[in-house]
């Protein structure tokens, strides 16, 4: 059985390359555009449900763009303010990792496209926002707020060392051009 997801992504390539009469290469571009965009706009609703769940202030997604986003929320009314706003900035990312690996491993058996989606959400989705020295990233956020840098560093190396190992082992795999 075929994951939704990849008969979703395959009508969209037909009609874009039978219907529209784009070539492989325009297609491919415009659904790598969509991707970005797709993830992040989960992103940001991550943030948004994870506020929503804690109780806080949801202000919902204020910006949603192909690069950046921000959503709006207060948890000042929370007595453990603190702990809440780490769960939060940490919620994103932490389930763009997860759903990159679950559109790797389940969806990207049968379309490319799922493998594609996949690895965004590991690469753009989730590993520049757990870059904790970098300021305004939601690990920077998470550690402002009080998680230890020493954990940001050991979730930010985790899901580097599980992708990084993911696309060596798909590289090694695959004969050469």
């Amino acid at each position: 059985m075929r994951e939704p997801v990849s008969e979703v992504l395959d009508e969209l390539d037909n009609w874009l390359i039978k219907e529209r009469g784009l070539s492989r290469i325009m297609a491919s571009a415009i659904m790598f555009l969509l991707f970005m965009f797709l993830s992040t706009l989960i992103h940001e609703s991550v943030h948004v449900a994870a506020t929503t769940i804690l109780q806080c202030q949801a202000g919902g997604v204020n910006h949603v763009g192909l690069f950046l986003g921000n959503s709006g929320l207060d948890c000042s009314n929370l007595l453990n303010e603190n702990m809440a706003m780490i769960v939060i900035a940490m919620s994103a990312p932490i389930f763009m990792a997860l759903l990159g690996y679950y559109m790797w491993f389940v969806g990207g058996k049968d379309n490319e496209y799922t493998r594609l989606f996949g690895i965004i959400n590991l690469f753009y989705g989730s590993l520049p926002n757990l870059a904790y020295w970098n300021s305004g990233t939601d690990a920077a956020v998470a550690v402002s707020y009080g998680l230890g840098s020493g954990w940001a560093m050991l979730i930010f190396l985790s899901i580097t060392a599980i992708s990084g190992y993911l696309i060596s082992k798909e590289m090694a795999d695959r004969e050469p051009f």
